[in-house]
């Protein structure tokens, strides 16, 4: 079937193709005058070429140069997909205020703008054939669509600054190219679309043009509800990529599996208001039970042992204090927008306890409201007034189920510290609590190493085990972790703990602060008969504000700066902004997961012998998902169904004699029962019109029958 190549399709053919490739580049600041000049020449010689004998040469052609400069670019893949990463991310990083990783790129700067011109050429040459294909020869728009929003989708994001004029014009393309997918599909008069197509483009470039008079550039603001609703999808996209990658834990358990090189998207978790804007430690979680790859809370079999506890108010013993006079509170508002909010976010030194918050025991609160979104806290303001313990005999018996459940260690754990002459050599020198924390720091120290890239833990392994002697690279989650086992093997009650940090420059002048992913925090809890829970500073990043201070002073509350999961340290060395910037692990090299062992030319080999297959793959399931969905199917709605698989031939040049047309209208508008034979009779008629049809086509047509349409 003979395709025109229309006025108005070389128009949206041209608008499609160039708009969002030159915003694209725009706006992430990698236009340059070669990219321009070689697209708009391979633009109008494509256009050309289609008018002249050898227009069925030009998909071929531009195939093959676009194969050449892909293949061109597996020498450097590694380093293309990081200079283009960092080049984007640096763009959001200077819209939003958000810190991006930035990695490793080993050519130069003099290097890289050739390398982006091979990229961006290959990239619009590719979308070009594309667009050629649905706009022109299958008459698709609404596929053309998809791929001129894809490549604009990311220019949306992080409130980076647009073209606006450009960006007009593609939504004038946009709506036009979804305006004729209709018209097209119920309209069978060229002369009636078009005119209308003139009609709407004149509306909206009037439209348009207006806007853009009335609203110039400099002017215009991202409104807020814009702003939350870019928000609420990074985190939406949070969460799902992280249950997608590892599942969804259980309540009441961590689970250590997740523990692998970690990013962050700059999504916010909370926001607060705090007057005083002083540091804030916000507790989510914290862990008792410790069996190789996750931290649990105890059973509730385990806390019905000791009746006497008033379990509703040991987990915050300090407010029972009796407090001095010239002690006051502070007021604390947080807007928790977790996307994950099982925990309930609960800040140190509380005066009372919410009555909407349910206390598991010692272990973690969630609230009974689970649409609660702002809550409310008093806290008082000096710590250090406060954190002398009541003396009662709730408190006594708690101080016993401390010394119980919280020195308890796997039995491997405690035989392979047995073997450890670090740890034997020391055993009964200490002569305070003190001494052994900063022993248990020092250990870890000199046997490991911190980074936020230690790759994926070994899930055969014990997760403690492999971080301290085999893998000896990890954060926060394996610092803490590690830390609570070694001090419960020198005596010293502790449990796992995780929540959010938040310094005191995150405040503006009135005491707003916004707390995003990369503050969450991970870190040690130690119990002291005096003061009680006690959070302790494990990690070396953070180690600067570490909250153990001289026996003889109470201890105020520092607790960790980095991550649990997805969880990071504000004091950690934060990436650089410039996108050619190396960014490298004290040994040159980062710790990857398993394809960073591959050879840097490997992988698009694979990916480029894998896709077709693929693609394969794809339409050969539709196409047994069809058929065996048809073998389910009673005869009269297997006849009909069959009917329109004949329909789907009729662009290719099938046609249908009057009997079998007979045929369906005796299944839609007749009560006579449809027979097997009926069926098999249709069933013929679309095998033996399949068949005519392949043996009609061009192989470019074939490609569409066999993997667009799966027919």
């Amino acid at each position: 079937m003979h395709k025109t190549f229309s006025l108005t399709d070389r128009f949206l053919f041209v608008l499609t193709s160039y708009l969002p490739f030159l915003i694209f580049l725009w706006v992430f600041q990698m236009l340059n005058g070669v990219v321009l000049c070689t697209t708009f020449i391979a633009t109008l010689l494509f256009l050309f070429l289609q008018t002249t004998k050898l227009k069925k040469w030009v998909i071929p052609i531009y195939g093959a140069l676009i194969m050449l400069l892909l293949l061109s670019l597996i020498i450097n893949f590694r380093d293309t997909i990081n200079a283009i990463y960092n080049q984007i991310t640096s763009v959001y990083a200077h819209s939003s205020n958000y810190t991006f990783q930035v990695y490793e790129v080993t050519l130069s700067q003099q290097e890289l703008p050739f390398l982006f011109s091979r990229v961006w050429i290959a990239l619009y040459l590719l979308i070009m054939l594309l667009e050629y294909l649905f706009v022109i020869r299958w008459k698709r728009h609404f596929p053309a669509f998809a791929i001129s929003f894809l490549l604009y989708f990311p220019t949306m994001l992080y409130s980076v600054k647009q073209p606006w004029l450009l960006t007009c014009l593609l939504l004038m393309d946009w709506f036009s190219l979804l305006f004729l997918s209709y018209i097209r599909r119920h309209s069978t008069r060229s002369w009636h679309y078009g005119k209308l197509f003139g009609y709407v483009l004149l509306c909206f470039s009037l439209i348009f043009g207006t806007l853009f008079i009335l609203l110039p550039e400099k002017e215009y603001e991202v409104s807020s509800t814009s702003s939350h609703m870019r928000q609420k999808l990074l985190q939406t996209i949070e969460q799902f990529t992280y249950n997608l990658r590892y599942g969804s834990e259980s309540i009441g358990e961590i689970d250590l599996g997740r523990a692998g090189n970690r990013s962050y998207t700059g999504a916010i978790q909370m926001e607060l208001t705090y007057p005083k804007a002083s540091r804030l430690y916000l507790k989510t979680y914290s862990g008792a039970i410790y069996d190789g790859h996750t931290w649990k809370s105890l059973a509730h079999k385990q806390y019905r042992q000791y009746p006497n506890i008033d379990w509703t108010t040991i987990r915050f013993w300090m407010n029972q204090a009796a407090l001095p006079k010239d002690i006051h509170a502070n007021s604390l508002m947080i807007k928790d927008m977790r996307a994950n909010t099982q925990y309930a976010i609960v800040p140190y030194y509380l005066k009372h306890i919410n009555q909407d918050m349910n206390i598991y025991y010692d272990g973690y609160a969630a609230w009974s409201n689970s649409t609660k979104d702002a809550v409310t806290y008093e806290i008082w303001d000096d710590e250090q007034k406060i954190l002398h313990v009541p003396q009662g005999t709730s408190y006594k018996e708690y101080v016993d189920f401390i010394k119980e459940q919280y020195l308890q260690l796997p039995k491997d754990i405690k035989e392979k510290f047995n073997t450890v002459e670090d740890l034997q050599d020391n055993f009964h020198r200490f002569a305070s609590t003190e001494e052994i924390i900063d022993y248990v720091k020092g250990y870890l120290y000199a046997h490991t190493r911190y980074t936020l890239y230690p790759g994926s833990p070994d899930l055969s392994k014990d997760f403690v085990s492999y971080f301290l002697w085999e893998n000896q690279e990890g954060y926060c989650v394996h610092y803490a972790s590690s830390a609570v086992l070694l001090l419960r093997y020198y005596g010293v009650p502790a449990r796992y703990v995780e929540g959010y940090r938040v310094d005191s420059n995150a405040y503006d002048h009135e005491g707003h602060a916004q707390v995003k992913d990369s503050d969450a925090h991970a870190w040690v809890e130690i119990f002291d008969e005096t003061y009680g829970w006690m959070p302790v500073e494990v990690t070396p990043a953070a180690d600067n504000d570490s909250t153990i201070q001289k026996s003889e002073q109470p201890l105020t509350q520092t607790t960790p700066s980095e991550i649990t999961p997805g969880l990071e340290n504000k004091e950690e060395p934060k990436p650089i902004q410039q996108p050619t910037q190396h960014l490298m692990e004290e040994n040159g090299t980062t710790t990857t997961s398993a394809s960073s062992s591959l050879p840097s030319f490997l992988l698009p080999v694979l990916v480029v012998l894998t896709l077709p297959l693929f693609i394969y793959a794809q339409a050969s399931l539709r196409r047994k998902y069809r058929r065996k969905q048809l073998e389910s199917m009673k005869q009269r709605q297997k006849l009909l169904t069959l009917y329109g698989w004949l329909e789907d031939l009729f662009p290719y040049g099938a046609k249908i004699d009057q009997e079998t047309l007979q045929l369906v209208e005796k299944a839609r508008f007749s009560q006579h029962e449809i027979t097997k034979e009926d069926v098999q009779q249709l069933q013929s008629q679309w095998q033996t019109q399949r068949a005519h049809v392949l043996t009609t086509l061009s192989w470019q047509k074939k490609l569409r029958f066999w993997i667009w349409d799966a027919l």
